[in-house]
């Protein structure tokens, strides 16, 4: 199963037996079998025909619109169930406070180091105006979430709660060393 990404603009998606040709200007830019298509994501003007709509449906697989930029549009979602046991065992997970718990402390561990490397990379381009100075800030809370208990209340005293206590203030670091919070402010 794959995700068959549309960027070309003009093309037309359109389903011709078991396949689904993208086609532009007559040109065959690419054919893929029905059944290996997870998700059809098509960006900007891209025309997707009824036809090939109905049969990706029916294969179940969802079709996402974009912009040409990338900022999300809609989607249409397959009436077909993804995996009921995979959400069975989601559901299992979220009710375990010790596992839920594991999950929400590496999500959020995850969202804190992508934050810094965004802003090293502002910081290594010479953004105009962007003065990093809270790395080390956000390193020290990035190294209490990893640390955080597994869960249980008594630890340290701490819940699921005071990881999205560290994800806030992590937010608020990043958000003031951000390129557009540092020329807005004048920095």
């Amino acid at each position: 199963m794959s995700y068959l990404h549309v960027l070309e603009q003009g093309a037309h998606v359109r389903k011709k037996g078991g396949h689904i040709e993208v086609a532009r200007d007559g040109e065959l830019l690419d054919d893929r079998v029905i059944a290996e298509i997870k998700c059809l994501v098509a960006f900007g003007g891209v025309q997707v025909t009824s036809d090939a709509m109905l049969a990706l449906l029916d294969g179940g697989c969802d079709i996402a619109f974009m912009t040409l930029n990338g900022h999300f549009k809609g989607r249409v979602v397959s009436a077909t169930g993804k995996n009921s046991l995979l959400r069975l065992a989601q559901y299992d997970t979220l009710r375990d406070p010790a596992k839920r718990h594991a999950i929400t402390r590496r999500y959020v561990a995850a969202k804190i180091r992508n934050g810094m490397d965004v802003l090293d990379d502002y910081h290594r381009s010479g953004h105009s105006g962007f003065v990093f100075d809270e790395r080390e800030r956000l390193e020290v809370i990035l190294h209490s979430v990893k640390n955080e208990s597994d869960g249980k209340v008594g630890e340290h005293g701490r819940t699921t709660q005071s990881l999205l206590g560290f994800e806030g203030a992590a937010a608020r670091l990043y958000f003031s060393g951000s390129p557009t919070t540092a020329s807005a402010t004048g920095r």
